[in-house]
């Protein structure tokens, strides 16, 4: 048998015993919420170190592609000077070179 409650219009049984047997299944559905809950705290908090790992893995990746790209900068710029200089030279032997050819 069932009686109804006027503030929610919901059946519960007349006998205690029933009403125990609800709350022991609220309670033992509480405690598995609450271990889910712990649990998924857990992963959240392992996948939240994971990540910040990844994310400083990235960075540390970063940091030495730009220091690589300025060891190629500065390699590039040092081969280009010298290139000029380079060129500078022989233009400067063709330039001492050119009156002798028209002597020849």
């Amino acid at each position: 048998m069932t009686s109804q409650t006027p503030e929610n219009g919901h059946p519960y049984p007349e006998q205690p015993e029933g009403l125990l047997e609800i709350l022991q299944r609220l309670d033992r559905n509480l405690e598995v919420l609450t271990d889910l809950t712990g649990r998924l705290a857990e992963e959240q908090t392992a996948t939240r170190i994971e990540v910040q790992g990844l994310h400083e893995s990235a960075e540390q990746r970063y940091a030495a592609l730009d220091q690589r790209i300025a060891a190629v900068q500065a390699t590039t710029e040092q081969q280009a000077q010298v290139a000029a200089q380079q060129a500078e030279s022989i233009n400067r032997l063709i330039t001492l070179l050119e009156p002798r050819r028209g002597r020849n």
